[in-house]
């Protein structure tokens, strides 16, 4: 499920090109440099969840905003490359850990600490896995699109999930909650994929 496809996403990269991109200094509007931008606020995030979940999700919403700028700056300044690609598909696994170790961290405080270690672990892992299929499948000279969490969509999700956290702080209930349909969801996908790749590879 592609979320760049929708009315809301257009209108979002609509006002990224016309009044964020053109106010970013042009030593900075550099697409790698962008990348790594995103990365950096990544950084922050586990970081900012430990300070306050409001915290954690500006370190997420910036790091995905930044992501969203270095594929526009390369199209606008005509510098697209595949080592951006690459470089741009690396870090953003580095920041898709970094984003749920952001959420682990809330979890140091409860009680079933090493059940929530595990399932931060098996979320990472399904998170990779979503992303690690898709470019498998297209090394293999297949498409791979299916599947109802790609990245925009789960950035989109964890940006919802550490709103709420941010309007209920120290709510285990809110935080297993996230995390358990979090599992749901990236699982369905993997499912979703595989018998999509399965299909398109099958020789």
């Amino acid at each position: 499920m592609s979320l760049r496809a929708s009315r809301m996403a257009e209108r979002y990269f609509f006002l990224l090109q016309e009044l964020v991109l053109p106010r970013i200094p042009s030593s900075l509007a550099r697409p790698n440099r962008l990348t790594c931008l995103g990365l950096f606020f990544a950084l922050l995030a586990p970081f900012g969840f430990w300070l306050h979940p409001f915290f954690g999700f500006l370190g997420i919403g910036f790091s995905g905003l930044a992501d969203s700028l270095d594929g526009m700056a390369a199209r606008s300044r005509q510098e697209g490359s595949r080592y951006g690609a690459f470089l741009d598909s690396s870090l953003d696994r580095i920041s898709d850990s970094l984003y749920l170790l952001g959420f682990w961290v809330l979890f140091w405080e409860s009680s079933f600490f090493i059940a929530a270690s595990v399932g931060i672990f098996i979320g990472l892992v399904l998170t990779l896995l979503i992303s690690y299929s898709k470019a498998r499948a297209e090394g293999l000279g297949g498409k791979c699109s299916a599947g109802l969490l790609e990245r925009d969509l789960r950035v989109v999700y964890l940006l919802i999930w550490s709103l709420v956290l941010s309007f209920a702080p120290g709510e285990m209930a809110v935080l297993w909650t996230g995390l358990v349909l979090y599992l749901v969801l990236t699982m369905l996908t993997v499912v979703q994929r595989m018998r999509h790749i399965r299909t398109i590879l099958t020789d």
